[in-house]
C-alpha cells in the first residue's frame, strides 16, 4: 500500500517566480520515498506520464494507492491505475489525516529543505528535492521504524567498499562477525588491530626530523 500526495514549490527563473509541482510516492511499510516527477504544467499528459513512471518504479509491489481529491487525479488518470492493476482509494474532504504519511512527508521536505532556500531554476529544484530524499532515506531515522534508518549505515559503506583500502576496513569492521571476533578476543581480530604497546614504524623522513630534535635539546 502506498500514498500519494503533490507538493508546489516557487522557483526563480528568467521568467520570474514559476510555481512547480511534484508528485510523490510513499510506501506506508517501509516508508520509501519515490520522486515521480516534477513540472510546471500539472496536465492530464504529465499525470499519465506519472501513471508510467509509478508502474516502472513499483511493477508488481503497491496494489492499493491513496490519494486526496485533487482534481489532477482525474477520473482518467484513476482509470489508467485501475488498468496497471492499481486501486485508488481517495481520502474524505478536508480530512489530511486520512493522507497523513505523505502529507507528513511534505512538511518535512517544506521546514528542513525547500523554505530554507530560493531554488534558481528548475535543475536547481531537482537537485535540492533529490538530495532531501537521500537524506530522508539513509541519514534520518524515523520513529515509525523504531528510529532505524531506511537504509542501513552498514548497507551504505558496504555498497562503496571496493572504492578505498579505508572503506573496506570499515566495511569489514561493521560487519557483525567481525565486531563478534573483537569482543571474544580472537586470533584474527588480534591480526587486525594494534595493541597499546607496539611501537610505531617511522621512515627515514621521521627518524631525521627526530634525531634533529634531540641534537637541538
Amino acid at each position: 500500500m502506498a500514498a500519494a500526495e503533490f507538493f508546489t514549490t516557487e522557483v526563480w527563473t528568467w521568467h520570474g517566480l514559476i510555481t512547480f509541482y511534484t508528485v510523490l510516492v510513499i510506501d506506508l511499510a517501509s516508508r520509501r520515498v519515490q520522486i515521480l516527477g516534477s513540472t510546471p504544467h500539472s496536465d492530464e499528459t504529465f499525470m499519465c506520464q506519472i501513471v508510467r513512471n509509478f508502474a516502472l518504479v513499483d511493477p508488481d509491489g503497491c496494489r492499493v494507492l491513496i490519494c486526496d481529491r485533487d482534481a489532477k487525479w482525474s477520473w482518467a488518470v484513476r482509470a489508467r491505475f485501475q488498468d496497471a492493476g492499481i486501486r485508488v482509494v481517495r481520502s474524505p474532504y478536508r480530512a489530511p489525516n486520512a493522507n497523513a504519511y505523505a502529507e507528513q512527508f511534505v512538511r518535512s521536505i517544506k521546514e528542513e529543505c525547500l523554505n530554507r532556500l530560493i531554488p534558481l531554476g528548475e535543475r536547481h529544484h531537482r537537485r535540492a528535492v533529490a538530495e532531501f530524499v537521500a537524506h530522508y532515506h539513509r541519514e534520518r531515522n524515523h520513529q515509525g521504524l523504531d528510529n532505524e534508518l531506511i537504509e542501513g549505515q552498514l548497507r551504505t559503506v558496504c555498497r562503496s567498499s571496493s572504492s578505498t583500502p579505508t572503506s573496506r576496513w570499515a566495511a569489514e569492521l561493521l560487519r557483525p562477525s567481525s565486531v563478534n571476533d573483537v569482543a571474544s578476543g580472537s586470533p584474527e581480530a588480534r591480526d587486525t588491530t594494534r595493541s597499546p604497546s607496539s611501537k610505531p614504524r617511522f621512515g627515514p623522513a621521521e627518524r631525521s626530523l627526530a634525531g634533529q630534535a634531540r641534537n637541538d635539546r
